[in-house]
């Protein structure tokens, strides 16, 4: 089962059908939700406040044979909040292979002088892209040809060219 909300759906398979439940959680559901615009509206916040994300994510990880994670940290936070086994939780980066993005913008050759982030999937606040952003600053003091290259779609209400502008970098975006 792919992400949180449908979590509920899948252990109810397996209790009808006595399959494995393995949920692939990619990011912090419970963390992540309270930054989603529609979470943040007077009614957002109440209907946010009602879901009760924390409770339902750890009962429906206790249910769980197996969770599919992307990196250590969030398999540490699931170990510390939810009381899963960290053996019952897999680490796999969803990060793509440099084989398939290669054919994209990179550049056809980096130098000693140059220094390419790159970043696609959507573009929303909660992918804290602004983050980078800001960083790209203090990075040019240590890699003065650095440069952070975006591709995706940029979401209603997400300006990241405003954070771009604000602090004075180079991004490129696609």
């Amino acid at each position: 089962v792919h992400d949180l909300p449908l979590a509920n759906v899948g252990w109810l398979a397996k209790k009808k059908f006595g399959c494995k439940l393995i949920l692939d959680q990619h990011e912090l559901w419970s963390e992540t939700v309270r930054h989603y615009r529609h979470y943040n509206t007077p009614v957002g916040k109440t209907v946010r406040f009602l879901s009760r994300w924390k409770n339902y994510e750890k009962r429906q990880f206790s249910f769980a044979d197996l969770v599919i994670t992307v990196e250590e940290p969030i398999r540490d936070w699931y170990v510390k909040n939810t009381g899963l086994p960290a053996e019952k939780i897999l680490v796999i980066p969803n990060t793509p292979s440099q084989s398939a993005i290669e054919h994209v913008f990179l550049p056809e050759k980096t130098t000693g002088k140059n220094f390419v982030l790159f970043y696609a999937g959507k573009i929303d606040r909660n992918r804290y892209l602004d983050t980078a952003i800001r960083a790209l600053g203090l990075l040019r003091e240590e890699i003065p040809g650095i440069l952070l290259k975006v591709a995706g779609n940029i979401a209603r209400n997400c300006d990241p060219r405003q954070t771009v502008k604000q602090y004075g970098v180079e991004v490129q975006f696609r």
